[in-house]
């Protein structure tokens, strides 16, 4: 029994990030759509997160799906845009295999990006109604 403690010690303490790995602490989905209103109703946060986590992991730019957001859920506040996405985001993260990379440092830093997105001008961008909605 001991050896068996010691040996799980000094495996995660060689593995990197087994013994930091911590679950994130994602806002709860439904909660955060609720907070925009009427306008999010029908929204697929696995749908969205897996859109913002595929060009993310490529190193794209997430000001088109920020843009795209923000016209969909036209009268939304950017903040409840920016939330959504997050909320999103988080979501993807909570079950994507990264090889290791630290979830937790990868949530804080996409929320500077997505607050960054949703708060600069919008560009000009057609798009077809229903690309995130169900």
């Amino acid at each position: 029994m001991i050896r068996q403690l010691i040996l799980s010690t000094v495996t995660a303490l060689m593995v990197p990030g087994i013994a930091l790995a911590t679950p994130l602490d994602c806002p709860v989905p439904s909660e955060v759509l609720a907070a925009a209103g009427g306008a999010a109703d029908g929204i697929s946060i696995d749908k969205l997160g897996g859109t913002i986590g595929s060009t993310v992991a490529v190193g794209g730019d997430i000001h088109p799906i920020a843009n795209r957001l923000k016209q969909d859920l036209s009268g939304t506040q950017d903040a409840e845009v920016a939330n959504i996405m997050i909320a999103a985001y988080c979501q993807y993260l909570q079950t994507a295999d990264l090889g290791g990379q630290d979830k937790p440092e990868l949530l804080t830093r996409f929320e500077q990006i997505a607050y960054d997105a949703v708060f600069s001008p919008p560009t000009q961008e057609k798009h077809e109604g229903g690309w995130l909605f169900d």
